[in-house]
């Protein structure tokens, strides 16, 4: 008797009957990201099952070749060997968990078949974010989230903690996250913007740009502001004029809103004031020298808020927060080690050069994945530069859109010459 044996392959053999299914838990995933985590995770499992089935029935096991996939791997190595040297290994353990979501890299990646699907995820994604902005909008002038009115978190959190100070909108998420997915969506919906032919499509666009930023703007999230603006900038790599137009009707606005609430002034002040940022100082600080004790193998994932007391001693502030390094850098170099943080440095790398590559490959006539490139290639930077004031690489929410977008830019050069249907 033969035995079956799987087969490896670069893509994963259709089976009919399951596209229905994934068409509908990819849907489900986006409709879902910016509102609640646990329903995404739900669409999210359905396709994995979907795929799995697949496998089962074809025989044929799908492991795409991308850029990533050294780096990826040495990260997770790394990290698993970090784990067994960690200060609570238990804890440790259980934090793991969260490498899962690298999963939705590959679910993604597998999924899309051609350029009229990876345009449809985009504009849905612009569409779901946009709803939540929407919502965010309405949280500022209600001063209350709706969504949670039966819990004790309805209540939404003012800036500095002063209850005479404006509420920081969270959309359907905390306010920290949904920052980032606004930062994450402003230049690929200014970049889809260029993409866009009819007149009515591209002031629908506009709208739903200046919902974004004022949702953005009312988060109070100065690492998200700061996040959006440099992802918008990337823009300005676009060979063509039109992005001088889109970045001048934001800046626009933004002079606007600040000068009406002067408070949103204050804060964007704030970022260059060393005593309105002594925690955070404080905090990378003591992280550093956290590093320099655990410099090969880190203390392991879940163990900072443990061991970060007893090197904040000696610094006199009452710290409100001990849950991570407000850095993706250093949280990564005292999790996992100095090898981690190699391995995370080489991901990132491959990521923007990989991404960088696809726009400068595309020619200058392709007027829809060009602009697109160069939107996904400033998502991801608006991220980057967001994780540089806040841990957003340990926040599910964040990281499944971080890499929802890094698949749709890595499938782009797949269908250069293929025309928009």
């Amino acid at each position: 008797m033969q035995k079956e044996t799987f087969t490896l392959s670069l893509q994963p053999q259709r089976f009919a009957a399951l596209q229905p299914i994934k068409t509908w838990s990819l849907h489900g995933f986006l409709l879902f990201l910016p509102a609640s985590i646990a329903f995404a995770q739900i669409c999210l499992s359905l396709l994995a099952l979907t795929y799995l089935a697949e496998a089962l029935t074809t025989r044929t096991l799908a492991i795409p070749r991308t850029p990533i996939n050294r780096p990826l791997l040495s990260y997770l190595l790394v990290t698993l060997v970090a784990t067994l040297f960690s200060t609570d290994v238990l804890t440790s353990v259980g934090e793991l968990k969260g490498l899962l979501m690298i999963g939705v890299f590959y679910l993604v990646y597998l999924s899309i078949t051609d350029l009229r699907q990876l345009r449809r995820l985009t504009a849905l994604l612009i569409v779901y974010v946009t709803l939540a902005a929407l919502y965010g909008i309405l949280q500022h002038y209600l001063e209350v989230d709706l969504f949670r009115l039966s819990r004790p978190i309805s209540f939404l959190k003012h800036v500095d903690d002063d209850l005479t100070a404006p509420v920081r909108v969270s959309g359907f998420l905390s306010y920290m996250t949904f920052s980032g997915h606004l930062a994450m969506t402003l230049p690929i919906l200014c970049a889809y913007g260029l993409t866009l032919n009819q007149q009515r499509h591209k002031l629908l666009t506009a709208l739903a740009g200046i919902l974004i930023g004022l949702a953005l703007l009312w988060t109070y999230t100065r690492s998200g502001w700061l996040g959006a603006a440099c992802g918008l900038t990337v823009l300005v790599l676009y060979p063509r004029r039109k992005h001088w137009t889109i970045l001048l009707l934001l800046l626009c606005l933004l002079l606007i809103v600040i000068g009406v609430q002067p408070k949103l002034l204050d804060r964007s002040l704030s970022v260059f004031s060393a005593k309105e940022n002594l925690e955070r100082l404080y905090t990378w600080d003591s992280t550093l020298v956290m590093i320099l004790d655990y410099p090969l193998t880190g203390i392991g994932k879940g163990n900072y808020s443990t061991l970060a007391p007893s090197y904040r001693t000696g610094y006199d502030l009452d710290f409100s927060s001990r849950a991570h390094a407000h850095n993706n850098i250093l949280q990564v170099a005292v999790e996992g080690g100095i090898p981690s943080l190699l391995c995370f440095l080489w991901l990132w790398g491959v990521i923007f050069r990989t991404q960088y590559q696809t726009f400068r490959r595309l020619p200058d006539t392709d007027t829809t994945l060009k602009p697109l490139s160069l939107g996904f290639l400033g998502a991801t930077v608006a991220f980057f530069i967001q994780g540089f004031f806040e841990h957003n690489f340990g926040d599910s929410e964040a990281v499944m859109m971080l890499w929802l977008i890094i698949a749709l830019s890595f499938k782009l050069p797949e269908f250069a010459g293929e025309k928009p249907r």
